[in-house]
């Protein structure tokens, strides 16, 4: 890559191009091109995504949020740190918490695992319970 002042310094070794010492663009053939949450960038020789990352198109891999061991998407995560609780919102995307117990809003739907209530529930039991209506909304009994 062209480094400035008239000169060019060499990409790492598994990058075929680069923008600069810390973001590869192109990996050799088979190599996934691994982009971190800063837009850093560089190649992995292995077959797959490893934990923390997941598979984000065409031989690159993104890395997941912060809070997630693994993930499907940039805003999925699949499995928490041990003690931690999977929380899944209400339009499917999920995240980690590091708190003990599920808070307003949400309800305790598996082992370590939280799930928001609906739109207009403060409280739930499952799914389908609202226990508290949010705003001054009746509840349906």
């Amino acid at each position: 890559y062209f480094s400035g002042a008239s000169e060019c310094t060499q990409c790492g070794a598994t990058c075929v191009t680069c923008s600069d010492g810390t973001t590869c663009d192109a990996c050799s053939g088979g190599d996934l091109l691994m982009i971190a949450n800063d837009a850093t960038s560089d190649c992995q020789t292995h077959g797959s995504c490893p934990d923390g990352w997941y598979f984000s198109g065409a031989s690159e891999c993104s890395r997941c949020g912060s809070t997630c061991v693994t993930c499907s998407d940039n805003v999925t995560c699949d499995t928490c740190a041990v003690g931690d609780l999977l929380m899944i919102a209400t339009n499917a995307s999920s995240d980690c918490q590091t708190h003990g117990s599920c808070p307003s809003g949400w309800y305790s739907s598996d082992a370590n695992e939280c799930t928001q209530c609906g739109a207009t529930c403060v409280t739930c039991s499952d799914g389908i319970t609202c226990d508290a209506c949010a705003g001054g909304d009746l509840l349906m009994i």
